[in-house]
């Protein structure tokens, strides 16, 4: 079997380069968008953070918590919102594109959305997302080494805004693979440019680059 195309956002992206680099005779091109393949110092500085704003919580008790701690998640919620659009996004009021009418509003909505996680499940996430380093991978003994081996079709699409996937990362790490292009997503949005759905004029040009690596 061959798959002519892995692609994800975030984190998703993050599993299409591992694909890639674990299953390189498997994966013929790759569009990786708004991530990186390893967790940069700064990224994994700004989920200590929010992770710290849920472990605060005294109802977390050490992850054994017998209730929701709802205080720490209400706190996780808000303190990512900041992070994840741009400073761009928030003084263009572009979050009123999304049916917010204020900023209170996109606040209690990120509250909501993390009271419906498990706080447990979402430390997980983070543990995943903090651990990625394909030079961790058997048979890789560096960053360079690794990503030098990933052979499919790649363009490299990260956010032009985005605060911790940054285009800065991504550069470094398309210049250390042979057959990658760095494109990067021309938006105000911050890490939410690639959440799928949400700007039609970002998912315009990540549906380009599928079109072009499939084409190619």
């Amino acid at each position: 079997w061959q798959l002519h195309l892995v692609t994800g956002w975030s984190m998703g992206g993050m599993q299409a380069l591992y694909w890639a680099l674990l299953f390189p005779e498997k994966v013929q091109r790759i569009l990786p968008f708004c991530c990186t393949a390893r967790c940069w110092p700064h990224n994994f500085v700004f989920l200590e953070g929010v992770k710290a704003a849920l472990q605060a919580d005294s109802a977390w008790l050490g992850g054994r918590y017998i209730k929701a701690p709802e205080r720490g998640l209400r706190a996780f919620g808000r303190a990512y919102a900041g992070w994840a659009y741009s400073q761009a996004f928030f003084r263009a009021e572009q979050w009123r594109e999304l049916g917010f009418t204020s900023l209170d509003a996109l606040l209690d909505y990120w509250e909501q959305d993390h009271l419906e996680q498990d706080a447990n499940d979402l430390l997980c996430v983070l543990d995943t997302w903090q651990s990625a380093d394909p030079s961790a991978l058997p048979g890789f003994g560096s960053l360079d080494e690794a990503l030098s081996h990933l052979s499919a079709r790649a363009i490299i699409m990260p956010s032009s805004s985005d605060l911790y996937f940054t285009v800065e990362d991504a550069r470094h790490e398309a210049s250390l693979m042979p057959n990658a292009e760095l494109r990067v997503l021309q938006s105000d949005w911050g890490h939410c440019a690639g959440g799928p759905g949400r700007s039609p004029q970002a998912m315009a040009q990540v549906f380009a680059a599928m079109h072009d690596l499939l084409a190619s």
